[in-house]
């Protein structure tokens, strides 16, 4: 990309599985599900609706997480416009889909996003003024040989207008790598921003993980294009725990990054990183 975006392998530390939340948020709706339950099992990219579309608009995008989840209209290396979805997982940082920093058919490296945080354009009152991110990063299996375990990335945020951090502000997500067990009985909701929908609306949907795969889950979950990035989360304990990054689907199936103690220790330099002035 046009001089800052470039490969990042791993941070510096190991945080036991987890990775903290940001500034303790006030509660939302209750939409999110937050209870284990059974799971059946089964069995790669474009994502799909399945069988009628079960997706639930977000309104109050005001309060946390959905304020925490981000529009993103990307302008890729070849000029085209693209859009996907982000969400604040630290105070300067936003982590999303590999393909929304480094698309290869157009390019490689974006030029820009801009980042709009918890927007509802249906709503008269207009959108938030975005944030334009120009820092990237993405790692070097998902840039050289596009490989799908690996295709998430990060935007680095500037400040905002007050001098401050959006992610201090807002309240960002934690992250947490899940044993196998675990997964198998856990219930999980993707929000993003669907360009089959009125694009810059925020749709929600949850349902159980149909399998955990080593570096990715699957899921019954109706996507659309514009939804990659999107956080995969459980609401645990009040927590809002990241698990997975969303990035696509088939016919059979949407899939997301798993988040694994390697993934975390990326993202926790990421999160170091993009509070350092770059």
């Amino acid at each position: 990309m046009t001089g800052n975006g470039f490969n990042s392998s791993n941070g510096l530390d190991e945080l036991a599985g987890s990775l903290g939340e940001g500034p303790e948020p006030e509660g939302c709706d209750g939409r999110e599900f937050d209870r284990p339950v059974p799971r059946d099992a089964s069995d790669a990219v474009l994502e799909m609706v399945f069988d009628g579309d079960d997706r639930q608009q977000i309104s109050d995008v005001s309060t946390f997480p959905w304020r925490a989840i981000c529009c993103l209209e990307i302008t890729a290396a070849s000029g085209a416009t693209m859009h996907g979805t982000g969400w604040l997982a630290g105070p300067g940082l936003l982590l999303t889909a590999g393909h929304c920093v480094h698309e290869h058919s157009q390019g490689g490296w974006v030029s820009q996003v801009k980042v709009y945080p918890g927007l509802n354009r249906a709503d008269s009152s207009g959108g938030t003024a975005p944030l334009v991110g120009r820092a990237f990063r993405a790692l070097s299996p998902w840039i050289d040989r596009r490989d799908r375990s690996f295709d998430y990335g990060a935007i680095f945020l500037p400040r905002d207008a007050s001098g401050g951090w959006l992610g201090d502000r807002l309240g960002f997500f934690g992250l947490k790598a899940l044993d196998d067990g675990t997964l198998k009985t856990t219930e999980v909701n993707i929000a993003g921003y669907p360009t089959g929908k009125q694009i810059g609306t925020l749709w929600w949907q949850a349902n159980q993980l149909k399998e955990a795969q080593s570096s990715l889950l699957t899921y019954l979950i109706d996507t659309f294009e514009g939804q990659s990035g999107s956080p995969v989360w459980r609401k645990h304990q009040g927590r809002r725990q990241a698990l997975g990054i969303h990035f696509g689907g088939s016919a059979a199936r949407n899939a997301a990054v798993r988040v694994t103690s390697g993934l975390i220790t990326t993202v926790a330099g990421w999160r170091r990183e993009s509070q350092q002035g770059i």
